[in-house]
């Protein structure tokens, strides 16, 4: 099945574009009303990108042993159980992937909007049909093959690259720094150093998160085993030197607590450094970055349908893969059915919260698999994560799920508890009508 479609600079891209969507200009703001000083904001920052350093790693490793389609869902049914990883793929495709393609594109469709009323915002008529448009598109870019929806994103991603280093040229050069004799609102801040600096992580963790989409398409990446790690590395390091460059404009520009104060710290920035025309800007930065997310989202997720076609957990023709372009249509087709169901009912955000809690037990769940796959292959030649990073991966799971399950209302908890139970009763049903072929069979 896999062709080598991708090389490393798209791959690299494609790893960045899963990663860098909108919240690196919002969390700043709450890491720096957690933060005694702005060193200490980017220390957490830092250390922020050494743990999706550490995830990364681990799913570098990962790909490398087993660089086929589907990614995480094969590692979890190959070195778990593929009743673990029936769960993670129907909480990903069923809710995670498809809702944050509405909310994904709600958000660019919220920022192109401020820049042409026109359009309609997400909560109009216009606005919904605006964004299903474009979900319908790029489904039909991606639709044309693997090549041509790497190619889009990538295109968006150096837009991405481009807009980040702009403004921190900008804020470097062009914007005059905080003034430290003319502070703005100080920021009340409670609680212990060491009580503020993990809940700091938990908004800079949620930023570095999607270094794993890539290994959805680790069959179609050229030379899997030795590109994929490289890819991977490449890109979670290349995004955490962009976050840190930015935020430290942020603090250049606005100073500690001028960030954690506002909420709109990110167009004030941008503002100082572009004067008017800075709020244009940060709209249309932000409208492509949400766009682009969008599309490493509709490219690698369907790839996980596929995989669970091809062992038998769904119907052979849903993941069937098209003659020539080798793009699962029927997949695509079914994705951007359930995308566009959720971005209409307007429910995709409260669906995706209500279920982050349990994608974060099958980030603990594959640092299991990549030690089950290490005692199965001890020799193995490949890229090998050192053994701290799946390590401090776990450890980091482990301290999530429960802050998680804390932050979330009984509402929340309820809607990803149905969404897991489901799940289960669907599998107990495909596993007695795989049973009843069997017997039938024999």
């Amino acid at each position: 099945m896999g062709t080598g479609r991708i090389g490393l600079r798209d791959a690299a891209l494609l790893t960045m574009g899963g990663i860098v969507g909108v919240g690196i200009f919002y969390n700043p703001s709450r890491v720096a009303e957690l933060s005694d000083s702005p060193l200490h904001s980017l220390a957490l920052w830092a250390l922020g990108g050494l743990a999706a350093l550490c995830g990364g790693a681990t799913f570098a490793e990962l790909g490398a042993r087993l660089p086929k389609a589907g990614g995480w869902y094969v590692y979890l049914r190959e070195a778990v159980h593929p009743l673990v990883a029936w769960l993670f793929a129907w909480a990903v495709v069923g809710v995670v992937s498809t809702g944050a393609i509405a909310v994904v594109m709600a958000i660019a469709l919220q920022n192109f909007a401020a820049l042409w009323p026109a359009l309609g915002g997400p909560e109009t008529t216009s606005g919904r049909v605006a964004a299903s448009i474009a979900i319908v598109v790029v489904t039909a870019v991606v639709a044309c093959g693997v090549q041509a929806g790497a190619k889009l994103q990538s295109a968006l991603m150096a837009l991405k690259i481009a807009a980040m280093l702009a403004f921190v040229a900008g804020a470097f050069w062009l914007a005059a720094p905080a003034s430290a004799a003319e502070p703005a609102l100080v920021v009340e801040r409670s609680g212990s150093w060491w009580a503020r600096s993990l809940q700091g992580m938990l908004p800079v963790l949620f930023t570095c998160g999607g270094w794993h989409m890539v290994a959805y398409l680790a069959h179609e990446v050229r030379e899997p085993r030795r590109t994929l790690p490289r890819a991977i590395v490449l890109g979670v390091v290349g995004v955490v030197a962009l976050y840190i460059a930015i935020v430290a404009a942020f603090l250049h520009v606005l100073g500690l607590e001028g960030v954690a104060a506002d909420r709109d710290f990110a167009g004030r920035a941008a503002e100082a450094c572009f004067g008017a025309s800075g709020g244009a800007w940060l709209r249309g930065a932000m409208g492509v970055s949400a766009l682009g997310m969008m599309v490493v989202i509709v490219l690698a997720s369907p790839w996980m349908v596929v995989a669970m076609s091809k062992d038998g957990a769904l119907p052979a023709s849903i993941g069937a893969l098209h003659p020539r372009t080798g793009a699962p249509l029927r997949a695509l087709a079914l994705q951007a059915t359930l995308a566009l169901a959720y971005l209409w009912l307007g429910t995709a955000e409260r669906l995706v919260d209500s279920i982050s809690f349990v994608e974060w037990v099958f980030h603990g769940l594959v640092v299991v698999a990549l030690f089950r796959l290490r005692r199965r292959d001890p020799g193995f030649d490949g890229f090998r994560a050192p053994t701290v990073a799946p390590l401090a991966y776990l450890a980091l799971a482990v301290c999530i799920v429960p802050g998680n399950l804390l932050a979330l209302n009984l509402e929340a908890a309820g809607i990803g508890g149905g969404v897991l139970s489901v799940a289960l009763l669907a599998w107990c049903a495909t596993a007695a009508g795989r049973a009843r072929r069997r017997g039938a069979k024999e």
